[in-house]
């Protein structure tokens, strides 16, 4: 059915990274890293802490650090 949270490309993503025992996928809409299902329920805290709650230039750029650095990781392997 349209409009249907089942039927959303971030779902058939999660559902896909969770069938491959993922911890995290990339949002195709952000490019943010998103924490699966299953990374959530290992976890017993936020992995950022409370600081960041409610600051969504800070997580941003946050975002776009990680990934230059997984970029500069890939450039030097």
């Amino acid at each position: 059915m349209p409009g249907d949270i089942e039927d959303t490309p971030w779902k058939r993503i999660h559902e896909a990274a969770l069938a491959n025992g993922d911890r995290t996928y990339t949002d195709p809409a952000t490019g943010y890293t998103v924490f699966t299902e299953l990374s959530h329920l290992d976890r017993e805290h936020c992995p950022y802490n409370q600081e960041n709650v409610g600051k969504p230039e800070q997580l941003k750029q946050q975002a776009r650090e990680a990934r230059q650095r997984k970029a500069a990781r890939k450039k030097n392997k």
